[in-house]
């Protein structure tokens, strides 16, 4: 894993951005919003791993996990 996206070589912890193409305003809408947060509680339960936080903006979100393996892993399930 790059030291880059690592929070602390400790906890292992994982920073994540996801963009929309084109900077695309997608969650603008509440029921965008809705939808987005019950995929990433679904995503959370499935994958196994923990949500710390995050935050949806209108065309981007911001997320704070463990490592469970991969940060590819994390973005194939929050994605």
């Amino acid at each position: 894993m790059s030291p880059k996206f690592q929070i602390s070589r400790d906890s292992q912890a994982l920073y994540i951005t996801v963009v929309t193409k084109d900077r695309l305003p997608v969650f603008k809408s509440d029921a965008i919003k809705l939808v987005t947060c019950q995929a990433l509680d679904e995503a959370r339960t499935s994958g196994g791993f923990l949500l710390f936080a995050y935050v949806i903006m209108p065309d981007h979100l911001h997320l704070l996990t463990d490592c469970p393996k991969t940060s590819a892993d994390v973005l194939r399930r929050a994605t």
